[in-house]
C-alpha cells in the first residue's frame, strides 16, 4: 500500500542553490560551512538539503555572530 503525505505534513526541503538564493549567499559559503558541520543541515544519501528551521537557525546564528563582534551578548 503506498504511503501518502498530505501537504499540512509536508516538510519543503531546499537545495543547495535554493538556500543560497533565499539567503542571498554564495553556493560556496554553504557547502564551506557544511562540510564543517557548522550550520544545520539534512543529508540525505548523498545530498543536502536544508528545511525552513535550518534557514532560519542558519539566520539567527548570523544575527548572534554579528552581536558578539559589537560587543553585545
Amino acid at each position: 500500500m503506498p504511503v501518502t503525505t498530505s501537504p499540512d505534513n509536508a516538510v519543503r526541503l531546499f537545495t543547495i542553490k535554493e538556500a543560497a538564493e533565499v539567503l542571498r549567499i554564495p553556493i560556496s559559503w554553504l557547502y564551506e560551512r557544511t562540510r564543517r558541520n557548522a550550520i544545520p543541515y539534512r543529508r540525505i544519501g548523498k545530498y543536502v538539503r536544508f528545511t525552513q528551521d535550518d534557514l532560519k537557525e542558519i539566520i539567527s546564528s548570523g544575527e548572534q555572530s554579528r552581536k558578539q563582534m559589537a560587543g553585545g551578548v
